[in-house]
């Protein structure tokens, strides 16, 4: 999931992101919320590799990180909040590659990343990411988008869902939401060696 609370533990932030090796938890824990900046961590360790991340697509997803977290902080004061800004941005980035128009433009500013003509760049650096991540023994990342049948997904979409996103979309009919439901909590629970139950 996204977005965790827990009962007992003091305020942490734990943002997942890129190469970073997950360590014990215990680590993390401080008295003040902690940000997490792996990102920027990743970008030293590819500075002379081809497959290096755009300085700021760097910039712009951290700055995401960082409002997502306060704005959610904000809104659960005195509670203990985990959340995968990655995991956030990376399905909207997603969406966003197949919005147009007035849509497309919110989309681009709420994710830091300036213009819908700025797709191109967005799609090569998360195509980049998803390679670096499928490397790391520690991160696995499993994407899907389900569109009400009967639309047509463009092929253009597909291209940028599969290249860069690793993702796929499929069709549901969400009119049956108990066998929609059905079918994306199955998928959620084989991608997450079924530590996800129920999510819909």
């Amino acid at each position: 999931p996204a977005i965790r609370r827990f009962g007992t533990l003091r305020p942490v932030l734990a943002v997942l992101l890129l190469l970073a090796k997950v360590q014990s938890i215990e680590d993390h824990f401080s008295t003040q919320p902690e940000i997490t900046n792996h990102l920027d961590r990743s970008k030293d360790t590819m500075a002379d590799n081809s497959s290096s991340l755009d300085a700021q697509f760097v910039s712009q997803s951290n700055s995401f990180a960082t409002k997502l977290y306060q704005r959610i902080s904000a809104k659960h004061a005195g509670e203990n909040v985990v959340i995968s800004p990655f995991s956030i941005s990376a399905c909207l980035s997603l969406a966003a590659m197949g919005a147009g128009g007035l849509t497309a433009e919110q989309m681009y500013s709420v994710l830091e990343f300036g213009a819908p003509d700025k797709k191109q760049t967005v799609a090569d650096n998360y195509r980049r990411l998803m390679e670096r991540l499928a490397t790391d023994s520690t991160v696995n990342v499993a994407n899907k988008i389900y569109v009400m049948q009967n639309y047509a997904v463009k092929g253009a979409f597909n291209a940028i869902a599969t290249g860069s996103f690793r993702s796929e979309a499929e069709s549901v009919n969400f009119a049956e939401s108990a066998a929609a439901a059905k079918k994306i909590n199955g998928w959620v629970e084989e991608k997450t060696n079924n530590k996800i139950k129920d999510l819909i």
